[in-house]
């Protein structure tokens, strides 16, 4: 009877074990796919300020240094599109064609954010400036003029640090964590968590810069 009762907690502490294992080691694939899925949001919405962007600079020059001059150009501004109107004929070129007055081109101001995301129409403006997964905190926007070659060039920069978009996700895994006990445990996890922390694959996401004239990501 006694040896029953041994083989049986044997076993079950071997299943307790297996399932323990199990656990710590999915831990950290679970913590790459949560922040793969909230990285790839964060992007998308990137791109999008980059989108507003670049339509602010056309229009004006420069680009928009805070989320205040952004969204009231997105809600109130114009910007100026053209519409040509004719066909240039094969033995032309379109300014021989607009000159002998076969093509036309008109300049008419349009709703800017209409035509900035005409192929996104339900993006909503003011939550553009938020960081997804964030609690409402702001991404980093600043733009400046840099000199390059003699020309005064201007240039923007946007930043979602990762303890923003990341926001959470310690405390569910730590959640998740709680049906186990003992030190083995707790080592691991702490060792899961330094590991996150130290990976230079976990970043901040950054959009275009301040020191050259790019509007680059560095997820690109």
């Amino acid at each position: 009877m006694k040896n029953k009762l041994i083989q049986t907690g044997l076993v079950l502490a071997a299943i307790v074990l297996s399932v323990f294992i199990y656990r710590s080691i999915m831990r950290p694939e679970k913590y790459r796919v949560m922040y793969e899925t909230r990285r790839n949001v964060v992007i998308e919405q990137m791109k999008d300020i980059r989108t507003a962007q670049l339509a602010y600079k056309s229009t004006k020059g420069f680009y928009a240094n805070d989320f205040g001059q952004l969204m009231a150009f997105l809600t109130e501004g114009k910007m100026p599109i053209v519409i040509k109107t004719g066909t240039v004929p094969d033995s032309l070129t379109e300014q021989q064609a607009i000159k002998k007055g076969i093509v036309k081109r008109d300049t008419m101001y349009v709703d800017a954010f209409k035509e900035i995301f005409k192929d996104k129409p339900n993006i909503n403006v003011q939550n553009l400036q938020y960081i997804p997964f964030s609690g409402n905190q702001k991404f980093e926007m600043k733009s400046d003029t840099i000199s390059k070659g003699h020309i005064r060039v201007p240039v923007f920069r946007v930043k979602a640090p990762k303890t923003a978009y990341l926001k959470g996700i310690d405390e569910e895994l730590k959640q998740n964590s709680k049906g186990f006990s003992g030190f083995l445990n707790t080592l691991l996890y702490s060792k899961m968590e330094s590991q996150f922390e130290k990976n230079p694959k976990y970043i901040d996401l950054i959009m275009g810069s301040l020191e050259e004239p790019s509007t680059d990501g560095n997820w690109e």
